[in-house]
């Protein structure tokens, strides 16, 4: 079955695939070319100055009944960004001066967690409806950054 999902990812056609694999309706992008460890995906191509984007959120943020690092993530993959990374914090505090830690005797059931994204200036525009629509409430930054590497590596997928 995949491999008439991906035949269709070579052809341009949207794909949906089953639960578990990558899930995307890829398009054709100018910047992308293909790599013989993504099976048939696109690799995006980030070089030079690019936009990072940094949302700080707690660990007890829900979108639709998941953890809401996790549901940015997958929304962002479908939408075809080249890649973002969830971290976790061991302590910060935010807008309510609150102070949340990892330290046993001050349990926390909300830790920090930033979600960092970096593409292009016109893919990070179509963040912003995103979230506005995911992220009641947090922080977020932008920033311009300069991409040294950006490579898929060597490790089959």
């Amino acid at each position: 079955m995949w491999h008439r999902e991906r035949n269709a990812v070579k052809r341009g056609d949207p794909v949906s695939a089953p639960a578990g694999l990558l899930r995307s309706s890829l398009k054709t992008q100018i910047g992308s070319q293909w790599h013989p460890l993504c099976k048939g995906v696109p690799m995006r191509v980030l070089e030079g100055e690019q936009v990072m984007v940094r949302i700080f959120i707690g660990e007890s943020d829900q979108w639709q009944r998941q953890p809401l690092s996790v549901a940015i993530l997958e929304r962002l993959r479908k939408e075809g960004f080249a890649g973002a990374t969830v971290f976790h914090g061991v302590a910060g505090f935010g807008a309510r001066s609150v102070i949340h830690t990892t330290h046993i005797l001050r349990l926390s059931e909300d830790l920090p967690v930033v979600v960092e994204i970096v593409d292009t200036p016109e893919q990070i525009e179509k963040l912003t409806p995103i979230l506005d629509e995911m992220v009641p409430e947090g922080l977020v930054t932008m920033e311009k950054v300069r991409v040294i590497k950006y490579s898929p590596g060597k490790r089959p997928i």
